[in-house]
């Protein structure tokens, strides 16, 4: 029959691979990486930040709700 559907027959091997063959079943070379660790704490730091930030709201909110709502009619 031949041979099947493997990484080395769709794209080829790792060292025939060029900066222009699309190759998505191997993996990025670390040095050509756009996305560092630096980058992931910045992304992970700040989503932290706005969901304690949306807490914080919350219950600001929940606070001032009660006062508004204890007033007489």
């Amino acid at each position: 029959m031949g041979q099947g559907n493997t990484v080395g027959n769709i794209a080829g091997t790792a060292g025939e691979t060029g900066a222009s063959t699309y190759a998505p079943l191997l993996p990025v070379p670390a040095a050509r990486r756009a996305f560092g660790t630096s980058d992931a704490f910045a992304l992970w730091f700040s989503l932290g930040i706005g969901l304690l930030v949306a807490q914080a709201g919350a219950l600001l909110v929940s606070g001032c709700r009660c006062r508004i709502h204890s007033r007489p009619p």
